[in-house]
């Protein structure tokens, strides 16, 4: 379970936060226009829920009326998720911990990592493995911002606030704060 996600409370408030950053007071409109940036938040808010839910079927301190609760609310939640992620654009694995304020623009999206706090990423990316199974997976700071096309593979590390451009092809560790990633395969700018 994502480790900002403790309870039910804190759950409801990154999706609060995550409303507000995408649809803000124009809900309905979003709602019944089908507009890309409400089903983003939909299927992120669905992704978050499933993922808490999965947390409490878990958890061996819940009572057998939750577990059986939690596990029909992860059903739900779960098929949610994948009916906005196939509207939106964006695939989010079952596995990832995603921070808070996650901002996604646009789809073709695929998450298969750990993202930090206040990431933004801009469309067309892929933040996942090699494919080779337990490889491992990227993980990327707080503040990361990934361009049109970036892609992210493998067990690497970005460090906080970094800057990856548009196409880039990251495929080694950058742990340098702030950094400004370019190119393919990608390296700093400057270096």
């Amino acid at each position: 379970m994502n480790p900002n996600c403790t309870s039910f409370n804190e759950v409801k408030q990154i999706i609060s936060e995550e409303r507000k950053m995408y649809v803000n007071d124009r809900y309905l409109f979003m709602k019944w226009s089908h507009q890309k940036r409400y089903l983003i938040w939909k299927c992120l808010s669905c992704f978050r829920m499933a993922q808490y839910w999965k947390a409490v079927i878990k958890d061996s301190d819940v009572g057998l009326a939750k577990r059986l609760y939690a596990k029909l609310a992860y059903r739900h939640y779960f098929r949610q998720r994948n009916i906005y992620s196939e509207r939106s654009g964006v695939e989010i694995a079952n596995h990832c911990v995603l921070g808070r304020r996650l901002d996604i623009w646009h789809g073709s999206v695929v998450i298969s990592g750990s993202l930090g706090d206040d990431c933004v990423i801009h469309g067309n990316n892929v933040i996942g493995n090699k494919g080779n199974g337990d490889d491992g997976i990227p993980v990327l700071g707080n503040g990361v911002d990934l361009g049109v096309g970036a892609v992210v593979i493998g067990n690497i590390h970005i460090a906080d606030q970094c800057i990856i451009g548009a196409n880039a092809v990251v495929i080694k560790d950058f742990e340098e704060v702030g950094s400004l990633i370019v190119g393919v395969p990608a390296q700093m700018k400057g270096k």
